[in-house]
């Protein structure tokens, strides 16, 4: 199969039909293997731990069962482990049933009919295509968070980069000390305003390097950063309208990946137009944040985003924010209604503070800087703790590991 750096999670197989299989996979020494009797279901959170553990998951389900598709839901849209998810269900399953597992972000699904010689060659592509994703990465431990918006104006821009100062987690008496590095990344090469934001001299690197077709390198990188007053390394959109596709794939990551070896985090700032080499950007991506509000026209817009964004990264954690709105004691209908479109929950809420927040854009710098008590601004707070211990948490769980 592979080396013996591989490690597989076994779950649910405790009927005594299915032991020969999970036997056969137990026998190949090369292997480290976790095995769970209980189904997906009934393990709750360790699931999400077993996903960040393990290479792979091999997990036996029934056709229909509908905990299991939300155990499976659940893995993927909380888990910032890359592993690969296969299902096993009835020989007799429908095609229906197979497609609503793959819907539901299982990377492979075989019937229960299937060889033990068979198995092996789906774990073993399993094991090959996690190789392949993390050699594509080419990152050490910098954690990448790319963020999205449903409609222009809903501020994907204002979350990028107050979401990026909160992750600096200022330290000192009076809070200036980031005890973390972080960068932000604007791929917006048309209407980018990060600069803006934060009062950064534009510059046309990403211009040029789109117009002379060369892979960037650390040279690239040290003469294009900028650095903001808050301690944020900045590459900012050109000055110079470019193309949105004049860009290729292979510099995009060449770009992230020198940028995640030199920082604990990397913030990119999505275009909102769809191009080739945003979907790189989303296999190298930990989190997906997605910006919108509650209005119907923008959870519509949403919904065919994450459509869009998963079709290829099945296993992308995507986590929706709602901007301009304060999380309330009790959702209300609409909100239910939109969680329901979304098939994920309103996991983090903006609430309006239009005052702080103009004040902030005036004068070039993160909310922090203008009213640190603002409830904006401990929104911001939360959500960057939030982020960091759930991928700094995955971090940890493979270094154990190594």
């Amino acid at each position: 199969m592979a080396d013996s750096s591989q490690s597989i999670a076994i779950v649910g197989f405790s009927d005594p039909s299915d032991r020969h299989l999970a036997d056969s996979i137990r026998s190949v020494g090369s292997l480290r293997v976790e095995e769970v009797v209980k189904p997906l279901s009934e393990i709750n959170g360790r699931a999400v731990k077993l996903s960040q553990a393990h290479g792979v998951i091999l997990f036996r389900t029934h056709a229909g069962s509908d905990a299991d598709m939300k155990a499976l839901q659940y893995i993927r849209k909380n888990a910032a482990g890359g592993a690969r998810i296969v299902a096993m269900t009835e020989g007799t399953a429908s095609l229906q049933s197979a497609h609503m597992l793959m819907r539901g972000g299982a990377d492979a699904v075989l019937p229960d009919t299937v060889s033990a010689e068979e198995l092996a060659d789906v774990i073993q592509q399993s094991f090959g295509a996690v190789a392949a994703k993390t050699s594509a990465s080419g990152r050490g431990q910098g954690r990448i968070i790319s963020v999205a918006q449903s409609r222009g104006g809903v501020g994907a821009t204002t979350v990028a980069v107050n979401l990026a100062d909160a992750l600096q987690s200022r330290t000192g008496r009076f809070h200036k000390t980031p005890s973390r590095s972080v960068a932000v990344v604007d791929f917006d090469l048309q209407f980018g305003a990060v600069a803006g934001f934060l009062d950064v001299q534009r510059n046309d690197s990403l211009y040029q390097l789109a117009r002379e077709q060369v892979v960037p390198d650390d040279v690239f990188m040290e003469q294009s950063l900028v650095q903001s007053a808050s301690g944020l390394s900045i590459l900012p959109a050109p000055s110079k309208f470019a193309p949105l596709d004049a860009m290729t794939s292979e510099q995009v990551q060449a770009i992230l990946k020198l940028l995640a070896r030199n920082h604990d985090y990397v913030v990119v700032d999505l275009p909102r137009s769809l191009v080739d080499w945003i979907s790189p950007v989303l296999e190298m991506s930990d989190r997906l944040l997605l910006v919108t509000d509650t209005a119907v026209p923008s959870i519509q817009q949403a919904r065919r985003l994450i459509d869009v964004f998963t079709e290829d990264n099945m296993s992308l954690p995507v986590e929706i924010i709602v901007n301009f709105e304060k999380r309330p004691l009790v959702q209300g209908r609409h909100h239910k209604v939109a969680a329901s479109v979304l098939e994920r929950p309103l996991a983090h809420w903006l609430p309006p503070d239009p005052k702080t927040a103009r004040n902030a854009l005036d004068r070039g710098v993160p909310l922090s800087q203008v009213k640190l008590r603002s409830p904006l601004v401990k929104a911001f707070e939360k959500l960057g703790r939030r982020l960091a211990t759930a991928l700094d948490t995955s971090v940890t769980v493979t270094k154990k590991l190594g």
